[in-house]
């Protein structure tokens, strides 16, 4: 019985540790989607703090990826309006 105990604390930690990194996300692209209204001040203080996040590398990698199906998307459409 303990062990199945053990089991659901570690399920219950990982839930939360999952959440507070989502949520840890979505104040990131908060901060980004907001950085354009933002006097130059207020954006380089928030550019210093963005650069200095524990999750940047993730954030980044993310971007990258999304960027690059974009791109493909992109240019699988030109290819197939071109030839229809």
């Amino acid at each position: 019985m303990s062990g199945h105990n053990g089991q659901s604390h570690e399920g219950v930690r990982d839930h939360h540790n999952q959440d507070q990194h989502q949520q840890d996300i979505g104040q990131l692209l908060q901060q980004i989607m907001v950085i354009t209204e933002d006097s130059l001040d207020e954006a380089q203080a928030r550019k210093h703090a963005l650069n200095c996040h524990k999750l940047k590398p993730a954030l980044f990698s993310v971007l990258c990826e999304i960027k690059e199906k974009s791109v493909c998307r992109i240019l699988l459409d030109f290819i197939l309006d071109d030839i229809f």
